[in-house]
This record gives C-alpha cells, sequence and structure tokens, in this order.
C-alpha cells in the first residue's frame, strides 16, 4: 500500500508526519508525497515566528578548526572571515559582531502560552494560511485528549462546504475545551 493510501493513523508513525512545517501560528502542514498534505490546524495559536537576532552581538576569537574552514584557494583551504580576511587551520581569528551565530534556527518556535480569546459559539479553524488551496478533503481527525478521534463523514462534508471562506467552523458542546485541533488529509492545487 503506498503511502498516499495510507489513513491519517498509519501515516503518523511515518518520518514524514514527524517533521511539519508551520504556515502560521494556527496551522501546521506535512507533506506526505505529491500533492498530498496533512493539515493540524488549531482554534489557537500554537507556534510564534522566531524574530530573534542569531548574530554575534560582540567581537569573539576563536582558533580555527576543521569545520570551520570555508574557503579554498589554490588547493589550499581556508577560514574566511566576514571581512574577507583568510586564516590557516589553528590561527586564531574572529566573529565579528554582527556575524551570523553558528548553526540553524527554527523560524517557528512552539508554546503553549500564547494568549488567545476563544469563540464562546463556536470552534474557528483558520486555514487562510494554509498555502495553495485545499482540494480532495479525505479525511480527518479531531483531538480528544492525546490522541486523535476520526471525523465521520457527514462532519468532514461540512467541513468541505467551509473551505472557501477560510475558516472551518464547528458549533460548541458545553463540554467542549476552549482549545482544539483537528488534522485533515487532502490534496494541495499548485
Amino acid at each position: 500500500m503506498s503511502k498516499t493510501n495510507k489513513g491519517l493513523d498509519e501515516l503518523e508513525e511515518m518520518p514524514e508526519h514527524q517533521v511539519g512545517i508551520w504556515y502560521s501560528p494556527f496551522v501546521k502542514v506535512y507533506h506526505i508525497g505529491g500533492r498530498n498534505r496533512i493539515a493540524e490546524i488549531s482554534t489557537y495559536p500554537r507556534v510564534y515566528k522566531d524574530t530573534t537576532s542569531h548574530v554575534y552581538t560582540e567581537n569573539v576569537s576563536f582558533t580555527v578548526t576543521e569545520s570551520d574552514l570555508n574557503y579554498e584557494e589554490e588547493g589550499e583551504r581556508y577560514y574566511r572571515d566576514s571581512k574577507e580576511n583568510l586564516y590557516r587551520l589553528g590561527e586564531e581569528a574572529t566573529h565579528w559582531k554582527g556575524d551570523p551565530l553558528p548553526g540553524a534556527f527554527p523560524l517557528w518556535l512552539e508554546s503553549e502560552e500564547l494568549p488567545f480569546t476563544p469563540n464562546p459559539d463556536e470552534h474557528v479553524f483558520p486555514i487562510d494560511k494554509v498555502p495553495g488551496p485545499i482540494v480532495d478533503l479525505s479525511e480527518g481527525g479531531i483531538r480528544v485528549e492525546s490522541v486523535f478521534v476520526k471525523i465521520p463523514e457527514q462532519a468532514l462534508a461540512a467541513i468541505r462546504e467551509h473551505l472557501p471562506s477560510g475558516k472551518i467552523t464547528q458549533k460548541r458542546k458545553p463540554q467542549d475545551l476552549d482549545r482544539q485541533t483537528i488534522r485533515v488529509r487532502y490534496r494541495r492545487v499548485f
């Protein structure tokens, strides 16, 4: 069975589902091959964009190691700094103030502490930031505690009707928690 024919529960264990791409504070999208996607959509913001400047705040001296070598000239490797100075292995060099810090930094940071005001009448799942229109919505689940429970076909049909509006709404039940998350499997239009 190909991964595009598997159900959401089976796909959840696959590596592709472990690393999503955030497209807004409310929507995380997983690519599962071709135009097939899984979107996890919440009624509350779960991530925020990292606007921290990841740069050196002062000049920092260091000894050039093998992993620092980033430039080659006439067969010899060097560390080339932002001022275009060249240093050999073992020499003292400087990370200048304003240079980017080494390593990769995530653009989106998860946090369950982000403030939000729940809608008292219905749950609103914003989908306007999902890239490319959602078509062929084939399956869905709603989080109940720590697991996703399958959404019945009748409820999926209602969700499909909401897609052009940029949000999915569901009537709120008295026992519902403020924080709701749904997961849908769909195809994306490019």
